[in-house]
């Protein structure tokens, strides 16, 4: 199977068989990861299920990266669950963490009835108010969950794009993403005030592709033709970017979105080599951090506004279907029809299949 990183220390998580089942373990910071079951048998039932129970009906996602499926857990404070400490977990998998010493607090089963009297199972209004609880308020969520359309989603939903149903994985700062958003918008803002010098210039023509000794390959993804053009790249990458960037890091996700362009602008070009049609937009290398998305994060939900409600979809069904659209679009654009360089978005989603599986992490020996 595949290497799992521990959320602590990012070392690899060592399996361990245990009376109570089958764990994993981290030998650098000695914390745990248990699935339901197993955490089940090594401590209290009743004091895991609820903790389960507080963590399905929390969805403010702040906790760290599952080592399953590497989106963010749900930190679940001890205050709300009722749980001697506050503990990760991803109710997706159905696991646990659980740092050094935390397993030993856990009640054990003549603990059970003293939990139960002492009010552990409900919060109490103090804890109701706890800053953890107001930190949520303050996000915009309803109380207990974490709002997808809070703040900029709401526009993007209204744009037609999905959004993350999910809390963006935990994690440093997406600096990278921010930096590369802002100087795409940057330098695309600028170009409004002479656009059609700038596309004469820098974008790139299928008939014409080593101008500028093949910069122009990479230079289309900082030109777009207007302001919704530019507005909805940007929020469509926003969306995927940052939790790409924390699995591969930045200078990773540089090269992806490189190598997305550049594949998405031959593949433009392999469609009809003899087009003297420029080609501009950033479409082509977020479509290779729309595919890493999926593959890295296949559990991951978005929704999408349809029939004037918010729909859910499971990541892999939403890229089956943007995948479908894409040949279709391209085969009629080949007819004859069409402004859009759906070929570009192909190309550069084939760059983010590549990019995936020969970055990916290797399976154990």
């Amino acid at each position: 199977m595949s290497e799992m990183p521990c959320p602590q220390c990012r070392k690899p998580l060592g399996r361990q068989n245990t009376t109570w089942g089958l764990a994993f373990r981290c030998h650098e910071c000695s914390g745990w990861l248990m699935a339901e079951q197993v955490l089940r048998a090594a401590a209290n039932p009743e004091a895991v299920q609820r903790l389960w129970l507080a963590a399905k009906q929390c969805t403010f996602n702040r906790g760290r990266m599952c080592p399953v499926c590497g989106m963010s857990m749900r930190m679940v404070p001890g205050a709300v669950s009722g749980a001697p400490c506050d503990l990760d977990v991803c109710v997706r998998c159905q696991v646990a963490w659980l740092d050094a010493g935390e397993l030993e607090q856990f009640p054990n089963t003549a603990d059970s009835a003293a939990a139960t009297s002492a009010g552990l199972a409900t919060p109490s209004l103090a804890q109701r108010n706890s800053p953890w609880q107001r930190e949520m308020s303050a996000a915009g969520a309803a109380p207990g969950g974490y709002n997808p359309l809070g703040g900029w989603r709401f526009m993007g939903a209204m744009l037609g794009m999905p959004v993350e149903m999910d809390q963006p994985t935990a994690g440093p700062p997406p600096l990278v993403t921010w930096i590369t958003i802002g100087i795409t918008s940057l330098l695309s803002l600028l170009a409004f005030g002479g656009l059609a010098q700038v596309i004469e210039a820098w974008a790139f023509y299928p008939n014409d592709p080593w101008r500028h000794s093949g910069l122009t390959l990479l230079t289309p993804f900082f030109i777009h033709g207007g302001i919704m053009h530019l507005v909805g790249n940007m929020l469509f990458f926003f969306a995927f970017g940052d939790n790409v960037e924390h699995r591969i890091g930045g200078v990773r996700l540089l090269w992806l979105l490189a190598l997305a362009t550049v594949a998405g602008n031959l593949g433009q070009m392999a469609l009809d080599p003899t087009s003297a049609i420029p080609l501009v937009g950033a479409s082509g290398g977020i479509s290779g951090v729309l595919v890493y998305y999926a593959l890295a994060f296949p559990k991951a939900r978005l929704g999408m506004f349809m029939f004037f409600r918010l729909m859910e979809v499971n990541v892999m069904m939403y890229l089956l279907f943007w995948v479908g659209m894409q040949f279709l679009t391209a085969a009629q654009q080949h007819a004859g029809g069409g402004g859009v360089a759906w070929m570009a978005h192909l190309g550069g989603a084939a760059a983010g299949l590549l990019f995936f599986f020969f970055t990916r992490p290797q399976p154990q020996a």
